[in-house]
């Protein structure tokens, strides 16, 4: 039995109890000494189930920091996101859900949903370790970055910038792919649009 099944006999119980608790109450000590068990079990299954539930939730917390990390931002490009969903819940991610922002959020949701937190989090962290033995970003990958990038709306630029913006090494390699002449004081805001407008007219000269 799941906990779905559980949850419909408990439901069918509860009701049958309520609508003849009468009756029962005439028919002897039995059913008096059946309620007494079913209450101390209950009581049992109760704590170890608010037990589950506050770890599953340590879980999440702790997978909504990593997620919302710039070592998530570094380590983990949209295919490594997209193998993450699979893993964990069996099936492709949405192909509308593309950049790596809009991914990591999508799995944050469907974790809490699903009350996935802890296998999400050891997915994401098997993940993290695979990347850090990895050869290091090169001008390609680069290159793929900044593809995706110019076909990005408005609003899907502005979920990328948060995590765009604290990650000065990646910004920077990105402008570099560009070839973009940027003085080193440039402030971060600044080298994201010039690399956003690159982006975009590269893109829309190979479209």
């Amino acid at each position: 039995m799941n906990y779905r099944e559980l949850a419909q006999e408990l439901k069918t119980l509860a009701r049958e109890i309520k609508d003849h608790a009468d009756a029962a109450g005439k028919a002897g000590p039995g059913p008096a000494r059946a309620a007494g068990k079913l209450a101390t079990a209950l009581g049992r299954f109760r704590t170890e189930w608010e037990r589950t539930l506050g770890s599953a939730d340590d879980s999440h917390v702790e997978l909504a920091a990593l997620l919302q990390s710039p070592v998530v931002r570094r380590g983990l490009d949209a295919p490594a996101l997209r193998g993450i969903y699979r893993e964990v819940f069996g099936k492709a991610s949405p192909q509308e859900v593309a950049t790596p922002a809009a991914l990591s959020k999508l799995l944050l949701e469907r974790s809490a949903e699903h009350r996935y937190g802890a296998r999400c989090l050891a997915a994401v962290s098997k993940r993290l370790e695979a990347a850090k033995k990895s050869p290091e970003p090169t001008a390609v990958d680069a290159a793929s970055r900044l593809f995706v990038l110019g076909g990005m709306t408005d609003e899907e630029i502005e979920t990328e910038k948060a995590q765009l913006l604290t990650s000065t090494k990646e910004l920077n390699e990105l402008a570099a792919a560009a070839r973009l002449r940027i003085s080193k004081d440039a402030p971060p805001e600044r080298v994201l649009r010039a690399v956003v407008k690159f982006a975009r007219r590269a893109r829309a000269n190979i479209e």
